[in-house]
């Protein structure tokens, strides 16, 4: 931002040669619907992902996260087994 404040100052629209700032807004389009980013869970989220789809996804990030905690368990017992002996 530097390099552009010695470049153009910032100002507002009524000068020819200015920085302007603007808010920053990102989008998601997906399934011809856009989503705001980052993707939080708020009723828009839902309305537009639908609820059969809503639940998939939760669903699919859950068991992948129980698995990855089952993994890590396991793994861990087997540390704690090796060095007990």
């Amino acid at each position: 931002m530097k390099l552009w404040e010695t470049i153009l100052p910032l100002g507002n629209e009524n000068n020819k040669k200015v920085l302007l700032e603007r808010s920053r807004v990102s989008h998601i389009f997906y399934n011809r619907k856009f989503f705001d980013y980052p993707v939080n869970l708020s009723f828009k989220t839902i309305k537009n992902l639908e609820l059969k789809d809503t639940i998939n996804f939760y669903a699919i990030n859950f068991l992948v996260s129980l698995i990855y905690l089952i993994k890590q368990a396991t793994i861990c017992n087997l540390f704690s087994y090796i060095i007990r002996y």
